[in-house]
């Protein structure tokens, strides 16, 4: 690869400028402070991407404003390439770096290993500032080295990353020194050599003891025999020794059992003479016994919450305090309780009665307004047309029919509660009397009311239920009468449900004092 032209647009003191290198060797002359290191600087940045903030130097932030970064022509294979990069990309590790453009102008993206593996041939960064792109610095370290220095520093420079060979050399003379020195006496090699002389000396000495060492084989041979019998005398004690173990470890139970022994003793010698001959009591004895204990325990906290409880029974009892006036009245409150209820379904029947009409009154008005502010009912009435006429005395005839029909009804519900009445004050001569009705009843005289309060009440509000629905079905047929009729007809048919209404309100129901 040949970088044939660099173009800065904006680094260091450089800015806009364009740098073509056509020859082979190109030698970028000129005085100090020209910017020959602030170019070299720019190549390493466009290269290996630019410093941070914290090395000002080397990332050649725009003195004179401009974009930081450019571009390098390269020629490779007789091919160029564009490569392109700015500081102000993006600075995730993995995100595209720089971007090369080809001859078609055909844009690719390059992240920073893919600029070392495909323009670089994988030289590092250090080895391209080792190799190629030496700086003043590393010129001044030069120069200081002399003689040999000056070939290890220059082998060095050729190596990827290899350590230094003068650092290598100063490190194993350091080495030689701690190991061994002729007149040392603390290195590794000297406290050995002088351990091998002590050692020698006394192997010098130990072969002048040839006594010492007669007495020793014979006192050795001495341990033997007695080692030898010994291990005769080995089983013998190993089996006296087990013995003795096993007596030891049951030492213990030994006497739990010669004290359970002495004390069974004790609480036989204590019962009668009759039971210390029985047999002892099972093993299911002890558990029987714990059984027996917690049950009168659980018999005893039972007797004491009854107890509790039946105290706080007759507490409660000693507490009321009663009116016999009022337990005297109790039928009479009964039956009082019972009119309650009817008469309060009849105030409600009186509020929907009293809704209804509001409403029919306020559809009526609004039926008027509807047809002219300056119309009256009696306008309305003399402008129904015949048809509607004959119509409404059909549904008036109707309606007629049917308020007769309910005035049979209604007389003869009548009639049932005259009947009721009778039947209840019976009853209550009866109940009075005694079992009267019971012996009527056994004679087989017939029942027209049921034989129980109850029963009664139930049939006499059964009996108002259906009563109410049959009068609010007249009420529905005269309002649809009323709605649809035209003249006086509706209203007189409204008139005359309202009538009957208050007709059957005024007579009531038969009386509830039962």
């Amino acid at each position: 690869m040949y970088i044939r032209e660099l173009q800065i647009d904006g680094f260091g003191a450089w800015n806009g400028l364009r740098c073509v290198f056509d020859a082979p060797v190109t030698v970028v002359l000129g005085p100090n402070e020209a910017g020959k290191s602030t170019v070299l600087r720019f190549i390493r940045s466009m290269l290996y991407g630019f410093a941070t903030r914290a090395q000002p130097a080397e990332r050649g932030e725009p003195v004179y404003g401009g974009r930081h970064g450019g571009r390098l022509v390269l020629r490779d294979d007789g091919r160029e390439y564009v490569l392109e990069r700015y500081a102000d990309g993006p600075a995730r590790r993995g995100s595209p770096a720089a971007v090369l453009r080809d001859e078609a102008g055909t844009e690719q993206p390059l992240t920073q290993a893919d600029v070392e593996r495909l323009l670089l041939g994988g030289v590092s960064e250090r080895l391209f500032k080792q190799l190629f792109a030496v700086t003043l610095d590393e010129l001044h370290e030069l120069r200081t080295l002399q003689g040999e220095e000056i070939g290890n520093y220059l082998y060095h420079a050729g190596m990827a990353g290899g350590a230094s060979l003068t650092a290598a050399g100063k490190y194993l003379n350091a080495e030689m020194d701690r190991l061994y020195r002729p007149k040392g006496s603390t290195q590794t090699l000297n406290l050995a050599l002088a351990g091998m002389k002590e050692l020698e000396a006394a192997l010098r000495q130990s072969r002048q003891g040839i006594s010492a060492y007669q007495e020793a084989l014979a006192r050795l041979a001495e341990t033997d025999r007695m080692l030898e019998r010994l291990d005769e005398e080995m089983p013998v004690l190993r089996e006296r020794a087990a013995f003795l173990q096993g007596a030891c470890e049951a030492r213990a139970w030994w006497l739990a059992a010669e004290a359970a022994r002495q004390e069974e003793a004790e609480l036989r010698a204590q019962l009668p003479p009759s039971a210390r001959d029985q047999a002892p009591l099972g093993e299911e004895a002890a558990a029987r016994w714990e059984t027996l204990l917690r049950r009168r325990e659980d018999a005893a906290a039972a007797g004491r919450l009854a107890e509790e409880a039946v105290a706080e029974l007759r507490s409660e009892r000693d507490a009321l305090v009663w009116d016999e006036a009022l337990i005297a009245e109790a039928p009479r409150i009964e039956a009082l309780e019972a009119r309650r209820e009817a008469a309060a379904a009849r105030q409600e029947e009186l509020g929907e009665v009293a809704a209804d009409l509001r409403m029919l009154e306020e559809t009526a008005a609004a039926a008027l307004q509807r047809l002219s502010p300056a119309w009256t009912e009696d306008d309305a009435r003399r402008f129904a047309a015949m048809a509607e006429r004959e119509e409404a005395r059909q549904l008036q005839l109707r309606l007629a029919e049917a308020e007769r029909a309910r005035e049979r009804l209604e007389a003869e519900a009548q009639r049932v509660r005259r009947q009721q009445a009778a039947l209840q004050e019976e009853l209550e001569a009866e109940e009075a009397s005694g079992d009267a009705w019971a012996a009527d009843a056994a004679r087989g005289a017939p029942q027209f009311v049921p034989g129980t309060r109850e029963a009664l009440l139930g049939a006499w509000n059964a009996f108002e239920d259906e009563l109410r629905e049959l009068d609010r079905a007249g009420r529905e047929a005269s309002w649809a009468a009323a709605a649809s009729a035209p003249g006086g007809s509706g209203v007189g048919a409204a008139d005359a449900g309202r009538s009957a209404s208050r007709r059957r309100q005024a007579g009531g129901g038969p009386k509830d004092e039962g």
